[in-house]
């Protein structure tokens, strides 16, 4: 049987602990919603224009694969070259390109995208920052319990707290 100070004390580890997966919930989905955009958009610019050639020129070894593996195979089986078969390996060849042209528009389509994605990206000056900054310690200050607690609000609410702060701040 548990005494009343060890389950105290598990009741606020618990509650620790709650705190901590609601943070951490909280940070999965900031990162599925800002930052896994911006990483694969990353990834379509710089890689993705590798993957871009790559596939390009593995399309155009297919190609050169296909018809000297066509030729090789009629060759094989004693058929002559001529130029009515090399016309017909070259339309085979044709229709598999189409294929795997899509392959590549698929990519080129993807490289694009992050390509746009981050061109809409807004770059911030120096004195936004700057300004930002200071907003930020300011309502730091308003909210730190120990620099602003001869003003603390009786209420729990952090609007409330924020409204009540910055209204004295405003009147010093």
């Amino acid at each position: 049987m548990m005494t009343d100070r060890e389950e105290s004390l598990l009741i606020c580890e618990i509650d620790a602990l709650s705190l901590q997966l609601a943070a951490l919930l909280d940070n999965l989905e900031q990162m599925q919603q800002k930052e896994k955009p911006y990483l694969l958009a990353l990834y379509q610019t710089r890689l993705g224009e590798l993957e871009y050639h790559l596939l390009n020129l593995q399309v155009e070894c297919r190609a050169l694969r296909r018809r000297i593996e066509q030729a090789v195979a009629l060759l094989n089986r004693g058929a002559m070259l001529t130029q009515q078969i090399l016309s017909d390996i070259e339309a085979q060849v044709k229709r598999d390109l189409l294929v795997w042209q899509t392959q590549i528009s698929d990519q080129a389509q993807a490289l694009a995208a992050g390509k746009a994605f981050f061109s809409e990206l807004v770059v911030i000056d120096s004195t936004t920052q700057q300004r930002a900054k200071k907003a930020y310690r300011r309502l730091v200050r308003l909210l730190h319990p120990n620099i602003a607690s001869a003003y603390a609000p009786k209420s729990t609410d952090p609007t409330a707290i924020v409204d009540v702060r910055l209204r004295i701040s405003l009147r010093e």
